[in-house]
């Protein structure tokens, strides 16, 4: 079934029982009309039933007879009903003289329409259809005979009146009732009222757009007269502003609507008309009149709207002051329904009726609206309104708006703002503008700033439109701006704004540079700050600065000078002279306190950079050069692995992690052999370097002498490791090859290990201390790496760590479960962390103690898993009975270190 959207709308109609000269109804009334034809001897008798809910006779006879005689006859042969057949629906519209019936039927249905008829009466019809059923006899003569309503009387004398009366039948074909009696005269069709004051309607919204809204008065019905819709047609102007003849089938004249229009149904409209009248009219006594003054035609709903409260909206156009009391007590329905009857019209003229004469943006229009009757025959018009069509449509909304910092003057930095370029398909836009404010608007403002907006035209190529607002000054540096841009096109039609985008345009001369000066206040005993910068505790050391830095009694500082520019300044430090590492900010009228502690005995180069307002940075100041000799104790070095090299020697390999070279004057090795925290006397076995450090309380190659004081002390040379020549090689890089014999000590910087080789008289069972040595001469501290000896297999080519220094996160929640079975020990876990993945699976190593063993022994080679795989497993084999074991998995980190530690470890006994 195919159904016309238009031809729904426009055949939605009240029928008013007042217009019609019945007594008081009775629970069923059907109206019958006789209309002649004015050109064809033939007249239409058409029935409708206006009241009553259901049909109750689907089958009619015609009777006739001439109004001079008293008689009737019957015209059927058959009982008039709906016709069964699409051949016989067929016929009906394609009997000669009818082509207008069959021209509006295909309009509505296409070639096909006698089909969808009879789909329309079907039982599985919708009410679009069942809406259709009801509207087209009134407006096809054809649709009337094909659906048993309507009957075609012809030929007919031209000249006589004759008597129609319509009887309903029963089943049987019987006649049970006269529905009704109307009379005609052949070729004297009933006058037919013209329509009254048509005018142009203009709501100033998209219903506008690239169209004409004509709205016309229905004329009063005559005696005997049925008007059944409209047509309307269209001209083009004249260029000297009046209006050409319009008739039907004239030259330059068009017929605007597919099927005929009636008057939209009252509603809303009628109340509003009825509120205008009494809250509006004395302030616009024009009404809804074009032509008068204080009319109020063409106001939007959003305008009316905002008129209400002229406070809140005080760019609205105002014509009156509005009884805003008034208008505050009508509800929001009633308001609704003024704005309705202030915008009424019948009939929306967009071109689709007319491909081959499209409607053009700018050219004025003259309409007439003509009311026809059940054949199609026109009354007269009334005179034609003009109307301006108009583009109403806005452009596309310019979006991805952006701001970008440029630039300008050398002085300052402007803002540039770009959006992407209007460019999709029917856009019209022309050109944009560009709106700058200084707090984000309500919606709706600003319309205008001095100045401003800015008109920018619509750019022939690019993807982007870009503006730079060179109207910024170097005052306005640290300003927020905010920017938003809407299109417009060639009628003047604009957009809505686009979102605002901020801007924050800065000064771009940076400030002087910091004068950097360090000082060292010792508080006296007034609590004065006093500066001891020159006194015994400064001393030059190979050209740089030792500072004694006593928390307790002597904090160091560094002061930051600047100009009156300055805002903040930044500290930077390095600990090779190069590639300065940015830290914090400071308040430039204080002194800057250090943060010395981690950086105790290592050379530091600081300097400073001054910041403005505009976030500026000036040039790095001088350096200074500063060590802090502190009375911290150095973080102790971490033993990764211990191997031996010679053990007829007693020569061992010792792998650790300490501060870098640059930072350290040498390291001390000593050892014990129990558990005791602390030892007296220390075996010392190793130290790097002597030419560093004096005074140690015993020599290696002499037996321990415990009246020798347990301190060191600088020699007047000493430099730090990476300065002292001698070691292997000079540049203090580990080479590929390391010797076998002899001791050294040498960096690897690749990984970030040092590595010690010494003798230590024993490689078995043995606690060894580790411990740095800075600046201050004052040994810092040591972690004990319990040693038996016992070293991997060569296939484990990995750096091993046992004993009491594990490197290694809190047990994870993924516990390590140790199942004994005849003989042997299964080990379960879950790969935790990072699974199996790729990359992220690192290995894992088994270790274990045996019996009361204090000391771990790794019992499996690192091994992974595969992504398959997060269940990880491992069977201890090497059981003895009668002795328990205890197991923990260590996973290894991406640098090699052990960081994962699997558990807790269980004690089994098998």
């Amino acid at each position: 079934m195919k159904t016309n959207p238009r031809y729904l709308l426009s055949w939605a109609v009240i029928l008013l029982a007042g217009r019609f000269a019945f007594a008081e109804p009775p629970t069923e009334r059907t109206l019958v009309q006789a209309v002649a034809d004015v050109d064809q001897n033939r007249i239409l008798v058409r029935w409708m039933q206006i009241e009553g809910k259901i049909q109750r006779y689907n089958s009619y006879d015609i009777l006739r007879r001439e109004s001079t005689q008293s008689s009737f006859s019957q015209l059927n042969i058959d009982p008039i009903a709906a016709l069964p057949t699409a051949a016989q629906i067929t016929a009906v519209f394609t009997a000669p003289g009818r082509a207008d019936a069959l021209a509006m039927i295909q309009q509505v249905f296409g070639a096909d329409y006698a089909n969808d008829l009879l789909a329309a009466q079907g039982p599985g019809a919708d009410g679009n259809a069942k809406l259709q059923l009801k509207m087209l006899p009134d407006q096809n003569y054809g649709a009337a005979i094909a659906l048993g309503l309507g009957y075609l009387d012809e030929p007919v004398i031209p000249g006589v009146t004759y008597v129609y009366e319509v009887w309903g039948l029963d089943s049987l074909g019987f006649r049970m009732e006269r529905l009704g009696r109307a009379s005609a005269k052949a070729g004297v069709p009933p006058t037919i009222s013209a329509s009254l004051n048509p005018e142009c309607v203009n709501t100033a919204d998209l219903r506008s757009h690239m169209s004409a809204l004509i709205r016309w008065d229905e004329a009063a019905s005559a005696a005997g007269e049925y008007t059944v819709g409209y047509d309307v047609l269209r001209a083009h102007r004249l260029p000297n502003n009046t209006c050409p003849a319009i008739a039907p089938n004239l030259p330059g004249v068009a017929k605007t609507n597919d099927l005929p229009i009636l008057r939209d149904a009252p509603g809303n409209p009628v109340l509003g008309e009825t509120l205008f009248s009494s809250k509006c009219a004395s302030c616009h006594a024009g009404g809804r009149d074009p032509s008068q003054a204080g009319n109020v035609a063409g106001t939007t709903l959003d305008q009316f709207r905002r008129r209400q409260d002229p406070a809140l909206w005080p760019t609205m156009p105002m014509m009156v002051t509005h009884n805003i009391q008034a208008l505050n007590a009508l509800t929001p329905d009633e308001l609704l329904a003024i704005y309705e009857w202030v915008d009424e019209y019948h009939f929306r003229d967009d071109g689709s009726a007319t491909p081959l004469d499209p409607l053009l943006a700018g050219e004025t229009y003259c309409y007439k609206v003509f009311p026809r009757n059940l054949l199609g025959e026109y009354g007269s018009a009334a005179q034609p309104a003009q109307c301006l069509v108009r583009d109403l449509r806005p452009p596309r909304i310019p979006y991805a708006i952006a701001s970008k910092l440029i630039p300008q003057g050398g002085t300052h930095e402007t803002c540039e703002i770009s959006w992407r370029r209007n460019t999709a398909a029917g856009d019209d836009t022309a050109g944009y503008e560009l709106m700058r404010a200084v707090v984000v608007p309500r919606v709706g403002e600003p319309e205008s700033l001095a100045g401003w907006p800015k008109q920018i035209a619509q750019p022939v190529s690019g993807a982007r439109v870009t503006y730079s607002d060179l109207s910024l000054a170097a005052a306005d540096a640290g300003g927020t701006f905010f920017y938003a841009a809407r299109a417009r096109d060639a009628a003047g039609n604009k957009s809505a704004w686009s979102g605002w985008v901020p801007c924050v345009p800065r000064d771009i001369v940076a400030p002087p540079a910091a004068t950097l000066t360090a000082g060292c206040c010792d508080r006296g005993p007034a609590g004065a700050c006093v500066d001891r910068g020159q006194d015994s505790r400064w001393v030059s050391a190979g050209g740089d600065r030792v500072i004694i830095a006593d928390p307790a009694r002597c904090p160091a500082h560094l002061t930051c000078g600047g100009g009156s520019d300055t805002f903040r300044c930044r500290i930077y430090r390095s600990f090779d002279g190069t590639d300065p590492i940015p830290g914090e900010d400071f308040d430039p009228a204080s002194p800057i306190p250090l943060n010395y502690e981690p950086l105790i005995d290592q050379q530091i180069w600081w300097q400073m950079k001054t910041i403005d307002r505009s976030g500026n940075l000036g040039p790095l100041s001088t350096p200074l050069k500063l060590i802090f000799k502190g009375k911290h104790k150095l973080p102790p070095p971490h033993i990764v692995q211990v191997s031996v090299v010679d053990e007829a020697t007693a020569l061992v390999r010792i792998r650790f992690r300490s501060l870098e070279p640059n930072s350290l004057l040498g390291f001390i090795l000593y050892k014990q052999y129990n558990t005791e925290p602390n030892i007296a006397p220390k075996q010392y076995v190793a130290r790097y370097h002597d030419n560093n450090l004096a005074g140690s309380q015993n020599d290696p190659t002499q037996p321990p002498d415990p009246a020798e004081p347990d301190q060191w002390t600088l020699r007047p040379n000493a430099k730090t490791l990476d300065q002292q020549p001698g070691v292997i090689p000079s540049t203090f890089i580990c080479p590929t090859s390391l010797p076998s014999t002899g001791g050294f000590l040498c960096y690897d910087d690749l990984k970030g290990q040092y590595v010690m080789q010494a003798g230590v008289q024993e490689t078995h069972d043995i606690i060894l201390h580790l411990a740095a040595i800075g600046w201050s001469g004052q040994e810092g501290y040591s972690v004990p790496y319990v040693w038996d000896g016992w070293v991997p297999d060569d296939v484990l080519d990995w750096p091993t760590l046992r004993a009491q220094n594990y490197l290694f996160e809190p047990a994870q929640a993924s516990a390590l479960t140790v199942t004994p079975s005849a003989g042997t020990v299964q080990l379960t876990w879950s790969a935790y962390p990072s699974g199996c993945d790729g990359t992220a699976a690192r290995p894992f190593i088994v270790f274990r103690k045996r019996g009361g063993a204090d000391r771990w022994q790794q019992i499996s080679p690192p091994f992974t898993c595969d992504g398959a795989n997060t269940a990880m497993s491992y069977r201890d084999n090497d059981i003895q009975s009668g002795l328990s074991y205890t197991y923990t998995v260590i996973r290894l980190g991406s640098m090699g270190e052990f960081s994962f530690k699997f558990g807790p470890a269980s004690g089994v006994a098998p």
